[in-house]
C-alpha cells in the first residue's frame, strides 16, 4: 500500500493519468445517475432543479470519497467494491432523503438503481477502454 507519509500515494493520486481517470470516472456517474435520480424523484419533488441539484451534491460529495478510498489500496476486491458502493448508496440515500424529502425507503430505491446503473456503465467503459 503507498504509504501517505512518505508522499507515494500523493504523488500517485495527483499524476496525470489518474486526475485523467477520475475525471472520466465522475463525468459518467453524473451523467448516468443525475438524470435516473431527477426521474425516479419526481413524483416526490417537482422541482426538477432541487432533483438534479440534489443528484450532484450527493455525487460530488461521494464519488471523491469511494474512488480515492480505493486509490490507495493496494488490491481492490470484489468485497471491497461493494462494501464501498454500498456505503455510497446509503449516503446518497440520505442526502436524498433529507434533500428531496424522500421516504427512506424511496431514497434508498433510487439510490441504489442510480448506482448500479453508473457501475454497470462504468464496467462498460473500463471494458472497452481500459479506463477508468
Amino acid at each position: 500500500m503507498p504509504d501517505a507519509l512518505s508522499g507515494t500515494w500523493v504523488r500517485m493520486l495527483w499524476s496525470t493519468s489518474y486526475v485523467y481517470r477520475w475525471a472520466l470516472a465522475i463525468a459518467i456517474t453524473l451523467a448516468v445517475e443525475t438524470p435516473i435520480v431527477a426521474a425516479l424523484s419526481r413524483t416526490d419533488e417537482p422541482r426538477a432543479s432541487r432533483r438534479l441539484s440534489a443528484a450532484f451534491v450527493a455525487n460530488a460529495v461521494s464519488h471523491p470519497a469511494l474512488f480515492l478510498g480505493l486509490a490507495s489500496l493496494v488490491a481492490v476486491t470484489g468485497w471491497v467494491l461493494a462494501g464501498g458502493e454500498a456505503a455510497v448508496v446509503v449516503f446518497e440515500a440520505l442526502v436524498y432523503r433529507w434533500g428531496l424529502s424522500l421516504p427512506l425507503t424511496r431514497a434508498l430505491g433510487v439510490s441504489l438503481i442510480a448506482n448500479l446503473a453508473s457501475l454497470a456503465a462504468g464496467a462498460v467503459v473500463h471494458t472497452l477502454t481500459g479506463w477508468p
